[in-house]
């Protein structure tokens, strides 16, 4: 560019008062090498949005339930650790005993009264497994059927 002001768009820059030459090259910059002398007299960054927060398609959800509160095989008791992928927070810890569990698998959050957030993405995982879920952004905290709200790990 010689003179002139550059304006950064949203979508497209422009240039008042000067001349600017735009030409697409295909570019490996990881092997690009410049001498001190080209270093000095080039360079330019754009950035037309900021970054985003990583969402649910990008955490490899692998599975979605229509309730706060899943019912999860474990296939035994042991430590269930709830993790909350999308946003920063404290994982909830359950220690779930024989007792708890249904049909000597299942271990139901709405039995316990508990629910997680609609909406969220977590990971659930005990004894080496785990899985990635979404919880609905519409889910209730309504009964809803298992199949709706079965996760197995």
């Amino acid at each position: 560019m010689h003179g002139g002001t550059v304006t950064i768009g949203t979508e497209q820059s422009s240039v008042a008062g000067g001349i600017v030459s735009r030409e697409k090259i295909e570019c490996d910059g990881g092997k690009l090498r410049l001498s001190a002398d080209q270093a000095a007299k080039s360079g330019v960054v754009v950035f037309r949005a900021p970054p985003k927060p990583a969402s649910a398609s990008k955490l490899m959800v692998e599975r979605t339930i229509y309730c706060v509160s899943p019912l999860i095989e474990l296939g035994g008791a042991g430590t269930l650790v709830i993790e909350r992928l999308d946003i920063p927070g404290t994982p909830l810890t359950v220690e779930v005993n024989p007792g708890q569990l249904l049909r000597g698998a299942f271990y139901d959050f709405a039995k316990d009264g508990r629910a997680l957030a609609a909406g969220g993405v977590y990971r659930a995982s005990i004894a080496g497994r785990a899985v990635v879920f979404q919880i609905d952004a519409k889910a209730k905290s309504s009964a809803t059927a298992p199949a709706g709200r079965l996760l197995r790990l």
